[in-house]
């Protein structure tokens, strides 16, 4: 209408006003035009209209306004010279521009930017477009990306149900892997109100456990049945678990933190050492980084700031690198920690196991030692 119209101009004028003094000042006549198309376009979404639907119906100068600052906006958000959170605001603003005006830019940001904090404000803002192709292009390499970009592409694919069913479309055909997905993706899958698709997807998640698995952990479970000693069980840790685990004074953090036990019940403790693929962590997929003089390292990406990549061996050594260091880097969808447990640990010392998980910070009588309760 013509208060819009009215604003876009006034937001013309003062970028032309200022176009001879300096970056510095064209920079700050850009904030507040982009931040003034951000507060149109946000003012509309609340009347749950979109400024690139009413796009059309501007005048020619208005238009052309919004041509232009949409176009700062872009040239902005895909300098990679420019401060994150300045290449961020202006991603954000361009929801506005619609699929069709910022589209074919953001996609490809979104799929394989080289800063995270970038990447995941182009996520949010091609989240909220429909074209088919956005689904493409993030899930084509989901199992190569760090786990917080990992867990924002299938967060937007389980939250709508054109996407989810493509999402399902790749792990059927093979193009992901069941194992990416987390317990609460699947819950919210299973969530869906188009019953077939949650159909689906509970079928998907079922076949995705391995039966020989379920064969194992359906034997070691006579260990649920035996008193396991916590002293015999802290020597099963050294030995087996704590090149990865930190129990108390045992190990090193690079798997989960396992130490507090209070919560969790020893059939679980169970499933998760012989099955630990089963329910992965999104921080704790396993990751295999080429470098580009041919070496390969394993571990756990533990950060990814600045253009380089952290990972977490499984000695706890950290080593980070550049991204001219690395060739390749991909997730094999599995967890760090091996599958086959049972090979090295009897029935009976998974009851030691166990008992030395859940009771480490007490005696082996389940309570707590004697020098805690001293003077009580």
């Amino acid at each position: 209408g013509e208060p819009l119209g009215e604003t876009l101009a006034a937001a013309a004028r003062l970028r032309s006003g200022v176009a001879d003094r300096g970056r510095d000042a064209v920079d700050a006549a850009d904030d507040v035009a982009i931040a003034l198309v951000d507060g149109i376009g946000r003012g509309l979404e609340r009347r749950r209209v979109a400024l690139a639907a009413v796009r059309g119906d501007m005048d020619a100068a208005a238009g052309a306004s919004l041509s232009e600052i949409f176009a700062t906006a872009v040239a902005r958000a895909t300098d990679v010279g420019r401060d994150v959170a300045e290449r961020s605001r202006a991603i954000r603003v361009l929801r506005h521009a619609g699929f069709e005006g910022a589209g074919s830019r953001l996609v490809p940001l979104a799929a394989a930017g080289t800063d995270q904090e970038v990447r995941l404000a182009a996520i949010a803002t091609v989240s909220r477009w429909t074209d088919p192709s956005i689904d493409d292009a993030l899930l084509a390499d989901v199992a190569s990306q760090t786990p917080a970009i990992r867990r924002a592409v299938l967060d937007v694919s389980c939250g709508q149900s054109s996407r989810a069913a493509r999402l399902l479309e790749a792990i059927e055909s093979g193009g992901v892997a069941a194992t990416l997905l987390t317990p609460d993706h699947w819950k919210r899958l299973a969530s869906l109100a188009d019953a077939a698709l949650a159909g689906r997807a509970a079928t998907l998640q079922a076949a995705s456990q391995p039966a020989d698995r379920q064969e194992v952990i359906a034997r070691y479970r006579a260990a649920l049945e035996q008193a396991g000693d916590v002293g015999r069980g802290r020597l099963v840790f050294t030995k087996n678990c704590a090149g990865c685990h930190r129990v108390g004074d045992v190990g090193v953090n690079v798997g989960p933190d396992i130490s507090d036990s209070r919560t969790q019940k020893p059939e679980q403790y169970l499933v998760h050492i012989l099955d630990p693929n089963r329910v992965i962590d999104a921080n704790f997929f396993a990751y295999t980084v080429v470098l580009a003089d041919g070496r390969a390292l394993t571990g756990l990406v533990v950060s990814e700031a600045g253009g380089a990549v952290t990972l977490r061996q499984q000695d706890g050594r950290e080593v980070t690198l550049g991204r001219d260091e690395i060739e390749t880097i991909s997730n094999s969808g599995v967890s760090l920690m091996p599958v086959g447990m049972e090979r090295a640990i009897t029935v009976p010392e998974m009851a030691d196991l166990i008992a030395f998980i859940k009771g480490w910070r007490y005696g082996g009588d389940g309570l707590p030692p004697p020098a805690a309760t001293a003077g009580l």
